[in-house]
């Protein structure tokens, strides 16, 4: 049975002429959105000065409740002044949880399932398995050929994609909105009933084998995923998350093992209640929850295994591997280091600083490496994002004849400097702002939403918990971005991976 709140009905009173102007359509759209009634006879101050609607994010509809738990009744309005991105949220019987999003702005819908099942979930033995798992997703289901899913998104004019990371694995498609009903079929009928077969999964192999391979080619992947193998050295499993090993089962299974290992682990992990639904764009909220209800219903919950936990030890002394770079290649340098996951409370000052020091070209490094002193063309920082354990890095492309140890150090002079002084005003405003326009471009479009919805409600089992930058990391002080500098980037705790010039 499907848990969900109906709309309020909108009442406008409007002046016919000024209903037809834009600023007129996009506050009636926000007051449908947020279910409130509206009475306009014109133009205010407060509609030319009040938040757009690009301004807000994850706001609340109807609630349901975090695995376990009971529903918590109607929608009920954030503390924040600012409006919200209005969502649905129900819940299948099967442990399905479902969220919504209207927005009829483009003539597209989109669709996510995420699965709580990533790298993290890859038992001894079993490496490679959750990335070869989403390739396997297209080799068809009952109803559905091998390759039919994806031809079918193809032959309406849609686009889909793919991934896995160490938590999760995500499927998104954008299509037409009339073509609803045919995603949300094509879901279900992989959800319930995919097909595996030796010959398919030959084919797939394939693909990925290619995939790796052009991976493998690109430089900066390359080096960072080498940082992510040093860094969680004590959990290799778990070191590189989004790009995880899936050609290391080819050599050490056969066709009908790799198959059987494939079947088993899908059994465990790919059921309704380790799965968020999400639908985004133009559409009728019922219509979308009366075809899930119709099409996934069906979908048999498991007993999910118990997940597993990150254990990482301190790391006490630094860490290095060097290689030489091969031809036509420049010397470089990766360093990075352990760190809180994200959405844990220091992680918001640690992406701070990876912005303050390496992010654009006012950014501390690039202002010494490339501007200063010309040993380096490019620098960058970032953090993966991960839940659990994350990673700090920094990648410096140094100039042809280069000394990575020379970029180490001075790398590692300006963490200390930043741990020990602090950023000024200019820089820590700066950063807040790169940080807000991000998670803004993150929710740009339907397929973009779908898939922040459902990550949200997949990891914090509550979607309108998604919130913008805006707040979270302007609460974030000069004092909290030095003290986790301090803690964290210490240079006994750092990796390095240093790509030396090719000798002549």
């Amino acid at each position: 049975m499907l848990r969900a709140s109906c709309c309020a009905a909108v009442v406008l009173r409007a002046n016919r002429a000024w209903l037809g102007t834009r600023a007129a359509r996009a506050l009636v759209l926000r007051c449908a959105l947020l279910q409130l009634p509206a009475s306009l006879s014109g133009p205010s101050d407060a509609l030319a000065t009040g938040p757009s609607r690009a301004e807000a994010v994850a706001g609340a509809a109807s609630a349901s409740p975090a695995p376990g738990g009971s529903s918590t009744g109607p929608a009920q309005e954030s503390d924040s002044g600012a409006s919200r991105l209005v969502l649905r949220r129900a819940r299948l019987d099967n442990g399905l949880r479902i969220v919504l999003h209207r927005d009829t702005s483009l003539p597209t819908v989109a669709i996510g399932i995420a699965y709580g099942v990533g790298t993290r979930h890859e038992g001894d033995g079993e490496q490679g398995l959750a990335r070869w798992l989403q390739h396997a997703m297209f080799n068809g289901s009952r109803n559905v050929a091998p390759g039919g899913h994806a031809r079918l998104i193809r032959e309406q004019g849609g686009s889909h994609a793919a991934w896995t990371s160490a938590e999760h694995t995500v499927f998104v498609e954008l299509l037409p909105a009339h073509a609803l009903a045919l995603g949300l079929w094509l879901e279900a009928d992989r959800m319930k009933s995919l097909e595996l077969s030796a010959a398919e999964l030959a084919w797939q192999g394939r693909l990925l084998e290619l995939e790796l391979e052009r991976e493998a080619r690109q430089q900066g992947a390359q080096g960072k995923r080498e940082l992510a193998a040093l860094v969680f050295a004590d959990v290799a499993r778990q070191a590189a998350p989004s790009r995880g090993g899936a050609a290391a089962v080819l050599p050490s299974r056969g066709p009908e093992q790799l198959l059987a290992a494939l079947q088993a682990f899908r059994q465990r992990y790919y059921a309704p209640n380790n799965a968020v639904l999400t639908v985004a764009g133009h559409f009728e909220p019922l219509e979308a929850l009366n075809l899930i209800q119709v099409h996934f219903a069906g979908a048999q919950p498991v007993e999910l295994p118990p997940s597993p936990e990150l254990q990482l030890p301190e790391q006490t002394q630094a860490r290095r591997t060097t290689r030489e770079a091969r031809a036509g290649q420049a010397p470089a340098l990766w360093q990075g280091w352990s760190i809180p996951g994200a959405r844990e409370p220091e992680h918001d000052a640690l992406e701070l600083a990876s912005v303050i020091l390496g992010s654009g070209v006012g950014s501390r490094l690039h202002q010494l490496l490339v501007a200063e002193q010309g040993l380096a063309t490019a620098v960058s920082t970032w953090t993966e994002g991960a839940r659990g354990r994350d990673l700090f890095g920094v990648a410096v492309q140094l100039r042809e004849g280069g000394d990575p140890e020379q970029a180490s150090r001075l790398v590692l002079a300006q963490v200390a400097a930043l741990a020990r002084f602090g950023p000024s005003a200019a820089e820590l405003q700066r950063a807040q702002r790169m940080l807000e326009t991000r998670a803004w471009l993150e929710l740009d479009g339907n397929l973009a939403r779908a898939r922040a919805l459902c990550e949200a409600e997949l990891f914090a089992h509550d979607a309108r918990l998604l919130e913008p930058s805006l707040g979270r990391y302007r609460r974030v002080s000069r004092e909290e971005v030095q003290r986790v500098l301090a803690r964290y980037l210490r240079p006994a705790r750092r990796s390095d991976v240093l790509l030396r010039a090719r000798k002549r």
